[in-house]
């Protein structure tokens, strides 16, 4: 059953706290403070990861793909400064 309610957001390395820069996937949704979904990395050449692995770390230039409630990505722009 799918939900209206449900949202995709793209999000840029550089929108990410210094915390996480550098960091794997894992960090990211491992540390309490997301309940989202990353199906999606483009890495700084290009190359397109669909559903990614929890250790791909989010390097310089690249790009992840969030789906999740709509709340939960409301707060995940919250958190990183996202203008909508």
């Amino acid at each position: 059953q799918g939900s209206a309610d449900v949202n995709l957001e793209e999000v840029c390395y550089q929108d990410l706290p210094q915390s996480l820069k550098n960091k794997s996937i894992a960090s990211l949704l491992h540390d309490g403070r997301f309940d989202v979904n990353i199906i999606g990395y483009k890495k700084q050449d290009g190359e397109f990861i669909i559903n990614p692995s929890e250790n791909t770390l989010l390097d310089t230039h690249s790009k992840f793909f969030v789906l999740g409630q709509k709340t939960e990505i409301q707060r995940l722009n919250e958190i990183l400064s996202v203008q909508e």
